[in-house]
Order: C-alpha cells, then structure tokens, then sequence
C-alpha cells in the first residue's frame, strides 16, 4: 500500500474575503464584493457564570455570540459605503458572507466557482470613516451576528471575482462597467 503525503498550507489572510448585501434587497439583488479589504476578522465569544458550591465551581455557558470586523480603504467606485452607512443608522438587517478563496468546492474553471465559506446575518453596530490628509481614506466597520453562522458553499460569480482579483488588462480602451 503506498501512502500518500498531503502537505499543510498556510491560508493566506488576502484570500479570506467577505461580500454582502442588504437582507431586504436579496430578492432583487446580488451580493457585492467588497473591494480593498485591508483586515477582515470573526470573534466568537461565549460567557459563562460560575456558582459556588462545596465542591468547587460549577460553570454554566451561556449562548455563544458572533463579531465580525473589517477594515477597508475607500474606493473612488464604492457605492457600498452609502449602503452601509445608511444600514448603521437605520439598524438594517445585513447578510454576510466569509469566503474561503483558498478551499474551492468545485473544479477549477467551473463557472461559477463556489468556495468554502460561512453566511450570517446581522446588523452594522459601528462605521468609522478616517481620512487623513497624508494617508488613503479607510473605514472600519462591526457587525453583530444573529445566531450562529451557517456553514456551507458560496457562489463567487465572475464579476465578483474580477472585483476581488487583479485581472490582466489589454492596452486597449474598455469601457467602465
């Protein structure tokens, strides 16, 4: 019998992504990519209380919640930043997506690709704007997760991946889309 060795790799941060899109829109419309996320991160935290008892402690969990944070820096085409302004101040429901580009579910070159990923919904809980005169415009943003994210596929379609990827261009005029 000959075994065979898979070596471990490292997940790169820069293919960890997140897209997403107003819930009460998702009829009409699809996910956005989010275009130059600089940090992306998810924190699940659970608190407990400890009773005293002769024996020692006995620890009761409490249900466990969900932060997700991501820092982006402000594009000149970004429309999401509107969006997700208003979803702030209006207390939107959001749907989010965590997308593995590392993990491909389905075979290279399969149109659509889908990806490993986590889907959640949630509400914007803190957007912050910097714009600094010596450096570029960023924002930071904090969602607080409803529930528990769902494992599962994500669909990435073309146009997202061409958001998220540095594609080749020709020298060649093209038109903005």
């Amino acid at each position: 019998m000959v075994e065979t060795t898979v070596t471990p790799e490292a997940v790169q941060g820069k293919n960890i992504v997140f897209m997403i899109r107003k819930y009460a829109d998702r009829k009409t419309k699809a996910a956005s990519s989010v275009i130059f996320q600089t940090d992306y991160g998810r924190s699940l935290s659970a608190d407990s209380d400890a009773t005293a008892t002769k024996d020692g402690n006995v620890n009761t969990s409490k249900p466990a919640s969900t932060e997700v944070t991501a820092s982006l820096i402000l594009s000149t085409q970004d429309d999401l930043i509107d969006t997700l302004e208003d979803a702030c101040q209006n207390g939107d429901l959001l749907e989010i997506w965590e997308i593995n580009l590392q993990k491909p579910t389905t075979k290279e070159g399969t149109k659509p690709m889908k990806y490993k990923g986590k889907y959640m919904q949630g509400t914007l809980t803190s957007f912050e704007l910097s714009a600094k005169a010596d450096d570029l415009a960023t924002y930071d943003s904090t969602f607080s997760i409803n529930g528990k994210p769902q494992k599962g596929e994500v669909t990435v379609s073309k146009e997202n991946q061409a958001e998220i990827d540095y594609v080749f261009a020709d020298t060649t005029a093209t038109p903005l889309v």
